[in-house]
């Protein structure tokens, strides 16, 4: 009779991350001034500020972090992917957002760009559809995926301007004198921010006082 072997480190992988990590889980932002610089007037970012550069792996932190926000559990799953779709160009969005003139059509996978079905287990991402799935189905349906999301609202880290850096970040350690039950943390309330598990460099994004921005992470094991 010939063996039947099945991969399940990656997934596996993905489970020891949710179950030790997840109690300490922040998402920070950071990078406020432009990557090649802003052109002045009407609102519009140039190309090289759409287009930033590839993160490196040597990175210990953000560049000039502006807050870090802790994920809830209850925000964090499984996921596999359901199928491919097609993603645009972001440059085209981007612009387009610039310039207040109307999108594009097609799927986004970015900041502000992340779609949800009317069936609430399945997102679009990055240009491509995903399925949650629960925690006790995660080995059997090879789903190796973790999504991490966070909303920064406009009072968490008062008006930043904007923002071109997202990490996460586990193991963070608060200051003593800091309320342990506080979600969002400044910089000057951390005492260490732990281990940079996950970098992301990406167009900017402007803090608006009535809208919560919404920052997340599709990530691979």
């Amino acid at each position: 009779m010939p063996n039947r072997t099945v991969l399940v480190g990656s997934v596996m992988h993905a489970i020891r991350f949710y179950e030790i990590e997840r109690d300490e889980l922040y998402i920070g932002i950071g990078k406020a001034d432009p990557w090649e610089g802003k052109t002045k007037g009407g609102g519009y970012y140039n190309v090289g500020d759409l287009r930033p550069p590839f993160p490196s792996t040597a990175e210990k932190g953000l560049i000039d972090p502006i807050g870090y926000k802790r994920v809830r559990k209850e925000d964090i799953y499984f996921a596999k992917i359901d199928s491919e779709v097609i993603m645009q160009d972001l440059t085209l969005y981007y612009q387009a957002v610039a310039a207040n003139q109307a999108k594009p059509e097609g799927v986004y996978g970015d900041i502000e760009s992340i779609y949800q079905e009317a069936d609430p287990n399945v997102i679009f991402y990055g240009g491509l559809k995903y399925r949650m799935v629960a925690r006790g189905d995660a080995v059997e349906q090879a789903a190796r995926w973790l999504y991490f999301y966070v909303y920064i609202d406009p009072e968490d880290f008062g008006d930043y301007g904007e923002f071109r850096q997202c990490g996460i970040f586990t193991r963070l350690k608060r200051k003593d004198d800091v309320d342990p039950d506080k979600y969002n943390l400044l910089p000057e309330e951390v005492e260490d921010t732990g281990n940079l598990e996950v970098l992301s460099n990406r167009p900017p994004v402007s803090y608006t006082p009535d809208i919560s921005r919404l920052v997340a992470f599709m990530i691979e094991f």
